[in-house]
């Protein structure tokens, strides 16, 4: 069980001091706790064990303009002293909080949080505060060019982190039912690879490569629980949809865009009945539909429509869930008529041939209908008028529900569920994918050092050419510092956070292979510190997990918590900043 220190009497170990949350102040605890367990810096800080000389204050410069005047220096400094006296099991860091605060509003703003920017403004005002150079001297940019082509050239910029790019997978699968608008066609399941920035088209082309299908003629439905929980349009992107969502495709028998003709969402309703008693002991009987089985889409006339023509068409497009009833079920619900006779009077064409408002209708005798008609609401949930069974037109528009009330009796003796949920799997579903290879720092590390040509809008001025350029930029690694801060840009300009695992060592990180100067010793990092992210970039928590100095044990910082860790927790899809410290040789 991991041990917790709480505020108390007893001494606690020098570093495991909380912090406490100021208002949303997580993402600045996450950053302090990493500070605080940097070696070098806390040493510069506080001084050695045994020395009360603090080497940080003979380097305040108070009158760098680019600096805060060591205000930042000081409360930083303090802060840190505090939480390393072995006297504090969580301090309140509202001094610090209100200097950064009052310099970068920006940073405790309503939007999100982001400890990266919080440790960019911290380390660079820090750097300002204690810097040596009291006049900055005028340094041209150093521009190299010598042994090297003439459309080619070399600048050398310090760097204070990595930011690198988490390379992830372009496309998503996703799992869709398709209905074919064959009403004997039996539903299949295929797996959709489609761009995870696309939308629902994307999801329609993509099915139109593996069959023969017309993209217009379809529409995507969420459906839960026997419901149309959401409609899918064209432009509608694909972020919507989650991985648990079950997501159908229907195919009409006429294009979407066909003004004449109308797709009507169609709901199986079993009748429920309850009677209630009232104050003068009064009996009455509420009627309602819940709804079962599986949802159809019709496509019927716009205008001209009728009950009987309507009742066939979709009679039709449920022909494979209707099943002949036993003869005893059906000469003791029925008492005259043969179960074949019903379903064969039933399986008719959806559409005649010229396309007249009577297409598809058959003359049979009312008393043998399974299901009365209604227009509910979208859930199915409500009916809102009961349908005539007459020759007066039916009103329609795409906003209109229909829902098929079923007895009881008939829905147990003519639907049929089991059949109704069956589907077969595509090729596309069923194959075996790949498993995808996990992405490792090296992979972040590559990718942000191959060659990029760059966008119109980055374009570089070229010295020699002396005009702008749309040139190849690459990276490479020159000198490497003692503390090394990996920064994985796990938030894009589209709101999106990158939720992938990237596998990091705790120890001997080699980034050798980056490193272009051959005089440079080999660059062999341990881990000792990582601020990390939960949930997505609207909103989320910040932490901090690092190692103890002293103790060389792992600990998880959050806010005034502070608990044992497991070094197997370390490296998780929640990882954000990586805080390494060279090896000595």
């Amino acid at each position: 069980m991991a041990s917790k220190f709480t505020y108390g009497q007893e001494r606690i170990a020098p570093g495991l001091c909380g912090l406490s949350n100021l208002g949303n102040t997580c993402f600045l605890n996450s950053v302090l706790q990493c500070l605080s367990n940097t070696e070098p810096l806390v040493e510069y800080f506080i001084g050695k064990e045994g020395k009360a000389e603090k080497p940080y204050k003979k380097h305040i410069n108070r009158n760098n303009p680019l600096g805060l005047g060591g205000v930042i220096a000081e409360s930083f400094g303090a802060l840190l002293n505090d939480m390393w006296t072995g006297q504090n099991s969580y301090l309140i860091p509202r001094r610090l909080r209100n200097v950064i605060a009052r310099h970068a509003p920006e940073l405790f703003d309503s939007q999100q949080h982001d400890s990266h920017k919080l440790l960019d403004f911290l380390l660079n005002k820090l750097h300002e505060d204690l810097n040596l150079i009291k006049k900055r001297p005028c340094i041209e940019m150093n521009i190299k060019t010598e042994g090297r082509d003439d459309n080619e050239s070399r600048t050398f910029d310090p760097f204070m982190y990595l930011s690198l790019p988490i390379p992830v997978q372009n496309t998503r699968d996703i799992k869709v039912f398709l209905i074919r608008s064959d009403p004997l066609a039996i539903m299949k399941k295929y797996c959709l690879s489609v761009p995870k920035d696309g939308n629902i088209f994307h999801m329609k082309e993509e099915l139109q490569k593996m069959i023969d299908i017309d993209p217009s003629n379809l529409v995507v439905i969420d459906v839960y629980h026997s419901r149309f929980h959401r409609i899918y349009y064209d432009k509608d992107p694909i972020i919507h949809i989650m991985d648990r969502d079950d997501i159908f495709i229907y195919e009409l028998r006429r294009p979407l865009g066909d003004q004449n003709w109308v797709p009507i969402p169609v709901y199986m309703r079993e009748i429920k009945r309850y009677t209630s008693a009232s104050y003068f002991s009064q009996k009455h009987m509420t009627t309602y539909g819940q709804v079962f089985g599986l949802p159809v889409v019709v496509t019927v006339p716009r205008i001209g429509c009728k009950y009987r023509s309507l009742y066939n068409v979709i009679m039709s497009q449920i022909t494979r869930m209707v099943i002949k009833p036993e003869r005893e079920k059906e000469e003791k619900n029925t008492g005259a008529k043969k179960s074949n006779e019903i379903v064969e009077t039933n399986t008719m064409p959806i559409e005649s041939n010229n396309d007249s408002d009577e297409a598809g209708e058959l003359k049979r005798d009312k008393k043998c209908d399974l299901f009365r008609l209604v227009i509910c609401n979208s859930y199915g949930s409500q009916e809102i008028t009961r349908l005539e069974d007459d020759d007066e037109f039916i009103k329609l528009s795409s906003q209109t529900y229909i829902g098929c009330d079923w007895e009881f009796e008939d829905k147990e003796a003519f639907y049929n569920v089991k059949e109704a949920n069956a589907y077969e799997e595509h090729e596309s579903y069923t194959v075996a994918k790949k498993p995808e290879k996990p992405t490792t720092v090296y992979d972040c590390m590559d990718s942000f050092m191959h060659d990029k040509v760059l966008a119109e809008d980055e374009s570089w001025y070229c010295p020699r050419c002396n005009k702008f350029v749309q040139a190849n930029r690459k990276f490479d690694l020159w000198k490497m510092p003692a503390i090394l801060v990996i920064h994985l840009t796990r938030f894009s300009d589209k709101l999106n956070k990158i939720e992938s695992k990237v596998e990091f060592p705790l120890q001997k990180l080699d980034l050798s292979d980056y490193v272009v100067n051959a005089e440079e010793p080999q660059p062999l990092y341990d881990l000792f510190a990582v601020s990390n992210h939960y949930s997505g970039q609207g909103g989320g928590h910040y932490t901090a997990s690092a190692k103890n100095k002293d103790s060389r044990k792992w600990y998880s910082f959050d806010d005034n918590n502070v608990s044992d860790a497991s070094p197997d927790s370390i490296c998780s899809s929640s990882s954000y900043l990586l805080f390494y410290q060279r090896k000595t040789v």
